[in-house]
């Protein structure tokens, strides 16, 4: 420590992180491949204000950042780690990275910044010596400082004792993130300027750091998490300078981009190279690796049930015109509340109501109560009301009975899996609602049996995703729900079934609505013509049989499943 001089006389440099990394430190450009100055994209500079803002507060900051591909994010969080350990004694930090190959270009992010650091600033050294090599490792004994490059194998990962500064790459692949997460957020201290950062692209939906991410942004658990999310089009480099995509030559899906985010000419004509060069016209591979929204980054591993041109022509989205809570004493307009009601009961008018149900708690899944005006003679399924939130299975039915009461004595479908079962019986037993909907066997159609409710299995599901998708294909539903939107437009088959990551909890509830309702009330298309006549809408086959089209059009039964299961 006797060769670097009072920090008093280096406080110039030293002392001021902008400075010292944007005079200082050198990087890899990207895309020309020579040694350049760091220079902080507008993206870079997020990251670091939020550090640094989280620093003001005096306790541990965590943060959280899912992010599309070669977004300079790890150069940023590097050049903040780097500055900490090297300008700072007493500093420890882990670096952790899913396999060897992204750890060694980390590492060599680092690498660059100590080789190319020159030795003194104005004649003041700056540069402390390194100690030995230590393989992935970089020491300063004299301020008692260091790093440690260490690859995610296990629980084990990270026990290294006491540290400060952490950066957790691409954890979204570790075989053990929980493990990982716990061991190193018990070494690093609540309070002071310490820094625990997850960062990685997606791996997909229903994993830890999907789970992780998505509750830091609905603010849930106890860990405050700041989440951080950047989609492609924020990083400045992301365009195609010389070539641009002109209003009239976009398709829907870049309509909407420009629509929703303002996206130029340039830009959309960069994201076409790069799905039609790169990912070899794979769509939905670009939106994993290059996500516009955080839904892309989790949902869209397969295909989606339903293209957005497709939803978008059933959605009439308006804000409700009430919202609140219902109880016995009547409704209560509530900014907040979880009913929304786009339209008011007409008289002598048919609905019916579909359930999703769930156990009341927080941590599980939202429940969930569609309803649909469904007319007299055989009008089709218009959205008019929603609930959606969390209730005990037994509240949940004293809602459910007063919605349907509401809705004139509307046909209730309540999907009697897990919770389902006491939500039906409290209906039956203690609410004595008079119009529930009575499971009818698909083998047996002609008959209905004495037991209510709907049950979902593996036979039952595809007759609601085909029922469902037969109305979304053809325009013969009405949807007001911004939510449920969202969630239809995440919808996506995943190893053969389908699922949705946005959530399906509304999907759900709306698939038993409809399908009660085809049992129950629709009688424009009797049973044993039904095959025939949805074939027809679909333009696969003429009323003979005959097959029109070379390529049937994608539909649930089609792409998944065989057709008989529906017949």
């Amino acid at each position: 420590m006797s060769e670097l001089l009072p920090i008093k006389e280096v406080a110039s440099i030293l002392s001021d992180y902008e400075k010292y990394s944007q005079t200082l430190l050198q990087i890899l450009h990207r895309d020309k491949r020579i040694i350049t100055p760091f220079t902080p994209k507008p993206i870079q500079k997020k990251i670091i204000d939020v550090i640094k803002e989280g620093h003001k507060k005096n306790i541990r900051t965590m943060i959280a950042i899912l992010k599309s591909r070669q977004m300079g994010c790890s150069t940023a969080i590097a050049s903040y780690f780097f500055y900490r350990v090297i300008t700072n004694p007493l500093q420890f930090g882990i670096v952790m990275s899913h396999k060897g190959e992204s750890l060694e270009l980390i590492y060599d992010i680092y690498r660059r910044f100590y080789e190319f650091l020159p030795e003194s600033y104005n004649n003041i050294k700056i540069k402390p010596k390194r100690s030995g090599t230590h393989g992935r490792a970089m020491v300063f004994r004299e301020i008692d400082s260091m790093l440690h490059f260490i690859t995610a194998g296990g629980k084990e990962s990270g026990r290294s004792g006491s540290c400060n500064i952490v950066h957790l790459s691409e954890c979204a692949f570790y075989p053990d993130l929980g493990g990982v997460f716990g061991i190193v957020s018990a070494q690093v201290p609540v309070m002071g300027n310490s820094l625990i950062i997850l960062e990685s692209t997606s791996a997909g939906p229903d994993n830890e750091f999907s789970e992780l991410f998505l509750n830091a942004q609905k603010g849930k658990g106890n860990l405050k998490i700041i989440p951080l999310f950047f989609a492609w089009f924020e990083d400045p480099d992301y365009r195609l300078k010389e070539y641009t995509v002109d209003k009239s030559e976009m398709d829907d899906e870049e309509k909407w981009l420009v629509k929703q985010f303002g996206l130029d000419g340039e830009q959309l004509a960069w994201r076409r190279f790069k799905i039609e060069v790169d990912f070899q016209g794979d769509v939905n591979r670009f939106r994993r690796e290059y996500p516009a929204t955080v839904e892309d980054c989790f949902c869209l591993l397969g295909d989606t049930v339903w293209d957005r041109e497709i939803i978008e022509a059933v959605c009439d989205i308006k804000p409700p015109i009430w919202r609140g809570e219902i109880s016995a004493s009547g409704k209560r307009e509530d900014p907040e509340g979880r009913l929304l009601i786009w339209e008011e009961p007409k008289p002598r008018v048919s609905y019916v109501i579909g359930v999703d149900t769930s156990a009341g708690i927080s941590e599980g899944h939202p429940a969930a109560i569609e309803v649909f005006r469904v007319g007299r003679k055989n009008e089709y399924p218009t959205q008019v009301a929603e609930w959606h939130g969390y209730k005990d299975p037994l509240d949940l039915a004293q809602d459910v009975a007063l919605i349907g009461h509401y809705y004139n004595n509307a046909l209730v479908a309540v999907e009697i899996n897990n919770t389902g079962i006491a939500t039906q019986g409290a209906l039956q037993k203690i609410y004595f609602y008079p119009y529930l909907h009575r499971w009818t066997p698909w083998d047996a159609y002609r008959s209905r049996t004495d037991k209510y409710g709907w049950q979902t299995n593996h036979s039952s599901r595809p007759i609601m995703l085909s029922i469902t998708d037969w109305l979304i294909r053809n325009s013969k539903i009405l949807i007001r729900s911004r939510f449920l939107k969202e969630e239809l437009d995440y919808f996506q088959y995943v190893g053969g079934d389908a699922m949705g990551v946005k959530g399906d909890d509304r999907i759900d509830a709306m698939m038993i609505a409809l399908t009660s309702w085809f049992q129950h009330i629709f009688a424009g298309i009797s049973f044993k013509n039904l095959k025939a006549a949805v074939q027809r809408l679909y333009e696969t086959i003429d009323v003979q049989g005959v097959i029109k089209d070379e390529k049937p059009k994608k539909t649930w039964w089609n792409t998944v499943r065989s057709p008989d299961v529906f017949w």
